[in-house]
């Protein structure tokens, strides 16, 4: 009887003993797969960076078009106001 009760003992340390190993597992695997999407998040901020300031520029030369027009259209119009007179 006293076998029996140092068996059943062993056991459960046993399998507590597997289960904290597969838990240490686990959380290795975790940190892996938390330090691959820290470097893929890192990788899209710098692609979103670059596409913002891409957006930026591609805004700014719009703006300096439409302005563009918004002269020549004004000078077209001022000199033919000066040719009428």
């Amino acid at each position: 009887m006293t076998k029996q009760t140092t068996t059943e003992n062993r056991e459960p340390e046993t399998s507590k003993i597997i289960r904290l190993a597969d838990i240490y597992k686990l959380r290795e695997e975790k940190e892996k797969e938390l330090a691959f999407y820290n470097k893929k998040m890192e990788e899209l901020k710098t692609k979103l960076f670059f596409i913002k300031k891409e957006m930026e520029v591609t805004t700014f030369i719009i703006d300096m078009i439409e302005k563009e027009k918004i002269t020549i259209i004004g000078q077209a119009t001022t000199s033919t106001t000066q040719h009428k007179e």
